[in-house]
């Protein structure tokens, strides 16, 4: 197997603290969804990057970062697993239900 090359922990950090920021800048209510498991398909066990190490590190980031205005909640699943897309929807359904988020017909 070869292992390409994928981001390391450091840079994976600075991305978490750049998208806490860009978020924060939001007129709209954000809620991030963090996958633990991984959050794309070659970060798997036995992908062509996979990095538990740099992963963490990001994951520890996005923990720090996340903070008010932003809505955070970490999933025991992988971003392609049926329970990420079951939280995605909930999320939605419920600004859908307070009005957050119009439905027109």
């Amino acid at each position: 197997l070869v292992k390409c090359s994928g981001y390391n922990g450091d840079e994976r950090r600075e991305t978490a603290r750049e998208m806490a920021r860009r978020l924060k800048q939001s007129d709209a209510p954000v809620h991030v969804l963090l996958p633990n498991q991984g959050i794309e398909e070659w970060d798997r066990p036995g992908g062509a990057a996979h990095d538990p190490e740099a992963f963490a590190a990001f994951c520890d980031e996005m923990h720090m970062q996340m903070t008010a205005p932003i809505l955070f909640t970490e999933l025991d699943c992988h971003i392609n697993d049926q329970a990420f897309a079951d939280a995605a929807l909930a999320v939605l359904d419920g600004w859908i239900a307070d009005g957050t988020v119009r439905v027109d017909a």
